[in-house]
């Protein structure tokens, strides 16, 4: 893009809500920022920018592929880092409390794996399709 062409020491971009935007957006947002840290165009929307259910937050989130999850997780790992957030209490305090309702859910083989894994359950990925 033409703005990666300007020579600087320190670039800054002040945006909304960039995670929750689509994948490519954020692409545009640290290629200007990092140049390379999300890899280049084509491998990005190959890894994360095909499916619009990567969108954090988008209706379809329930109805995501496992893979999809975990790469959105990737993606949010790569850049939270390097984001500042501001919390809702200091943009508008006369807003109600966030209201948390927990939704049990079954879990996928793939994600009852992965929490065997991290739990030290010893299951492994290749347990999948049995």
């Amino acid at each position: 893009t033409r703005i990666a062409g300007i020579h600087s020491t320190h670039r800054l971009a002040l945006t909304g809500t960039p995670v929750q935007n689509s994948p490519e957006d954020l692409f545009r947002l640290f290629d200007m920022l990092l140049p390379g840290l999300l890899g280049d165009r084509k491998s990005f929307r190959k890894l994360f920018g095909a499916p619009q259910a990567l969108r954090a937050g988008g209706e379809e989130l329930g109805l995501l592929a496992p893979e999809a999850l975990l790469a959105m997780e990737a993606l949010h790992r790569k850049v939270l880092p390097f984001l500042l957030r501001r919390e809702k209490v200091d943009v508008l305090p006369e807003l109600p409390p966030k209201v948390v309702i927990n939704v049990p859910c079954k879990l996928s083989r793939l994600q009852q794996v992965m929490y065997q894994q991290a739990s030290g359950g010893g299951a492994r990925f290749d347990d999948i399709g049995h």
